[in-house]
């Protein structure tokens, strides 16, 4: 076993959470599943040492595990960074031709090449899912490949948001980025939908 690989009963013993609330918790998919090495064994790693100790504190602040799965889960955090684009095209539940075009229409940065092999990193899944989700939902492609319009306004924003958690830092020890981006995003919508009801 290598030095960050751990059992359930290590990881227990380490995070002080008993193993049938770790099963509970990656039954409930708040936390990833353990890499598999028998039908009885998988190993668990440091990451799953940092995301248990996140939850934890999450629930003796008093947030239910519903807020805990929203809260952790819109933070980018999966134990694979990278995808082949053959996974990336799985796991987004799309077919090659749409994965295509979002490329060809620049909605999609190009897969890089590590180890001859073309991957993307794991948040190109929830974009893909996204734009999916629209076209489902009655958006035409024509509007999608608009997105690349906005990128500029995009990035005013991210620098924007960027500002906020800088100044934070400035100002507070204990900064907290997940409420500052939630705070931050709840506004930028208020303006957003403030524009449909004028």
């Amino acid at each position: 076993m290598k030095n960050n690989d751990y059992s359930i009963s290590q990881i227990s013993k380490i995070t002080g959470v008993s193993t049938s609330a770790i099963n509970y918790y990656i039954r409930l998919n708040i936390l990833e599943s353990p890499k598999k090495t028998s039908k009885t064994r998988a190993l668990f790693t440091d990451f799953h040492i940092k995301k248990i100790s996140e939850i934890k504190e999450l629930q003796n602040s008093g947030f239910p595990l519903k807020l805990i799965k929203k809260k952790i889960n819109s933070i980018a955090s999966e134990i694979k960074e990278i995808y082949s684009v053959e996974e990336i095209i799985n796991l987004s539940k799309v077919r090659r031709l749409f994965y295509d075009d979002l490329l060809e229409n620049n909605l999609l940065d190009p897969p890089v090449e590590i180890d001859n092999k073309k991957v993307h990193p794991n948040s190109t899944i929830k974009i893909i899912s996204s734009y999916k989700t629209l076209i489902d939902l009655g958006v035409s492609f024509e509007t999608l490949k608009r997105h690349e319009d906005y990128k500029k306004l995009s990035e005013a924003e991210a620098y924007f948001l960027l500002e906020h958690l800088n100044d934070a830092k400035k100002n507070k020890s204990d900064l907290n980025n997940f409420e500052i981006i939630t705070a931050f995003e709840t506004i930028r919508n208020f303006y957003r939908m403030d524009f449909f009801n004028e």
